[in-house]
């Protein structure tokens, strides 16, 4: 019973955190991004201020981390309680799928977007006044390199969330 319980409660943490991991990510990539670029200086004000502290960015890598270690917990169980069979099948095999298109979008947002958002805020906040012609070409650089790759992440974090949805049925 105990381990039923434990699992469900997993798969509501691992699936929560997911909705919150994915949302941020579409509404960012679709939306706030988009909505930065357009707005040019004055967008850029706006990223100042969203990416101040580090808060979002820490809530969705924070989000995306609790998916990822609820979900390989509740991976390894299965492949332990069956000593390995399950892991064979075709249920595993498409959850293993949607988890490698999930931590692949981990580590590109960790390593490409993170930093890149960490130099837009530090460019934003050392600039007194507007920034110069060097900033600002960094500033578009940096928008640019986090649009594209954000766009690599909503996919992959797409195939997860479709992989995920359909492989009990397989």
């Amino acid at each position: 019973m105990f381990d039923q319980i434990f699992m469900m409660v997993l798969r509501v943490i691992h699936i929560g955190a997911g909705l919150f991991w994915v949302g941020s990510v579409f509404f960012m990539t679709r939306f706030i991004l988009p909505a930065i670029q357009e707005a040019g200086p004055d967008g850029g004000k706006f990223a100042a201020v969203l990416m101040r502290g580090g808060r979002v960015q820490r809530a969705i890598i924070e989000s995306a981390g609790v998916t990822i270690v609820a979900g390989l917990i509740m991976y390894v169980r299965y492949i332990v309680q069956t000593n390995g069979a399950w892991a064979r099948s075709p249920v595993a095999m498409g959850y293993g799928v949607g988890a490698v298109a999930a931590l692949v979008a981990f580590i590109l947002g960790v390593t490409i977007n993170a930093p890149a958002a960490r130099r837009l805020q530090a460019i934003m906040g050392s600039a007194g006044g507007p920034p110069n012609a060097e900033q600002q070409a960094e500033l578009v650089r940096l928008r640019e390199r986090m649009a594209s790759t954000s766009r690599i992440v909503l996919v992959l974090l797409t195939v997860a969330v479709i992989s995920m949805a359909i492989s009990r049925y397989l």
